[in-house]
């Protein structure tokens, strides 16, 4: 004997309204008029229970909302920055992560890391963000203040190509005179190429001797 069917008639269940029985087949089905005015057909324990409450349009509304923050958040960045910015982004994670990346042996290799605020689809906003808070410009490039610790919002700054190939890992620091300068910037105070102060500091050439000699049309010396 079939069990009795209950009167759902004109019930709310979230945003459906059961309006009429509309078959029973292995259970009661009820035809449903949602408040967006669509009708459907549903099991009548889906209603009871709670796992279906509208036709579908609470999802099609979560989903286009949940797409419009998110091009809310990334479109006030101006396009061509927001593509600097992911390409930075990119490489940053793969020389701390990707074994194959060329650039690994002096990042993940050492210990390298990205702090874990900017790790995933969320993190790489959260820097998007400081790095528009904190100076980014398409001629910077980003720095690790110190060069043995991690890339973090403390650890790092937007310099230009100078001032990061400064703080390079072997970029050697002369003392001279009492100042205190890489090579880098010593041979651009004595109007000398790069390659040419690492061949004389290699040769172990005296300060005095490398800033008064000028550098030769051919040649390192």
């Amino acid at each position: 004997m079939m069990a009795p069917t209950l009167d759902l008639t004109n019930q709310k269940f979230g945003n459906l309204t059961a309006i009429k029985i509309a078959k029973r087949n292995n259970g009661a089905f009820w035809l449903c008029v949602c408040d967006c005015g669509n009708q459907n057909i549903v099991r009548a324990s889906y209603l009871r229970n709670g796992q279906i409450k509208s036709c579908g349009c609470k999802q099609k509304q979560q989903a286009l909302l949940n797409l419009q923050n998110r091009q809310r958040r990334l479109y006030w960045i101006d396009t061509e920055i927001r593509r600097s910015l992911h390409q930075m982004y990119q490489n940053m994670v793969r020389r701390c992560y990707s074994p194959e990346n060329n650039r690994y042996d002096n990042y993940g290799g050492r210990g390298i890391r990205v702090c874990d605020e900017w790790i995933g689809a969320q993190g790489r906003e959260r820097f998007y963000r400081w790095a528009i808070a904190n100076g980014y410009e398409k001629n910077l490039q980003i720095d690790r203040i110190n060069v043995d610790d991690d890339y973090s919002e403390i650890n790092c700054r937007f310099v230009n190509r100078t001032a990061q190939a400064n703080n390079k890992t072997n970029n050697k620091v002369i003392i001279w005179r009492g100042e205190s300068k890489t090579m880098a910037e010593w041979a651009r105070e004595f109007n000398i190429s790069y390659a040419a102060m690492q061949h004389r500091v290699a040769r172990n050439w005296p300060m005095e001797r490398i800033a008064s000699q000028p550098q030769r049309k051919r040649g390192h010396a």
